[in-house]
């Protein structure tokens, strides 16, 4: 699990390093802030990282998927419908793909746990403060993970989004794919 980490991360390193010009700022930034993210998903997890990373490889991979999709598209291979056709239907895939994977992230917390007792801010503040007995009834009316689970999970689920809005967002601006305005009309604020 952490290999695959490390591999994805000198990948990034590799591309910043070696392309830093042709990448351009906002490339740039987006790798670091997929470094960021991976460190992030791989340490607030904690104990529970056995049980998530299945989801953390599979959004990974799929949202990877459709970036190599955007190679294909922009090396121009392909005749130029087609290279659309194909992008477009490729991303919007691994997107979807990339969205579900961090929902089931978030929705596959062990909260049994919690429920339990066993969670580690829960078990460590009750052991020291309350004893033994005190502890059992004070995890008994914990019902769920600790605030700090909770928004790491939450925040995590936000950037997702956020990422994977702006790369539909640009693939469809790509391929030429008209875009409603929220208000109802096609516009530059698109």
């Amino acid at each position: 699990m952490e290999f695959f980490l490390l591999v994805f991360a000198c990948g990034l390193l590799q591309d910043c390093v070696r392309f830093p010009t042709t990448m351009g700022p906002l490339l740039l930034a987006h790798h670091a802030a997929c470094l960021v993210g991976m460190v992030a998903a791989r340490f607030a997890p904690g104990a529970e990282w056995d049980s998530v990373f299945p989801w953390f490889f599979g959004g990974c991979t799929a949202l990877e998927f459709g970036s190599g999709f955007n190679n294909i598209f922009w090396l121009r291979w392909l005749p130029p419908r087609l290279s659309e056709l194909l992008y477009l239907l490729t991303m919007t895939v691994s997107n979807l793909v990339g969205v579900a994977c961090a929902c089931a992230w978030v929705r596959t917390a062990k909260l049994e746990k919690w429920h339990a007792g066993s969670g580690p801010w829960l078990g460590r503040l009750g052991a020291i403060h309350a004893g033994r007995h005190m502890h059992a009834r004070v995890a008994a009316r914990q019902v769920v993970p600790p605030v700090s689970s909770v928004a790491m999970r939450a925040f995590s689920l936000v950037a997702i989004a956020v990422l994977v809005y702006h790369r539909q967002k640009e693939t469809l601006r790509l391929c030429r794919v008209p875009m409603l305005h929220w208000l109802g009309r096609s516009g530059p604020s698109d």
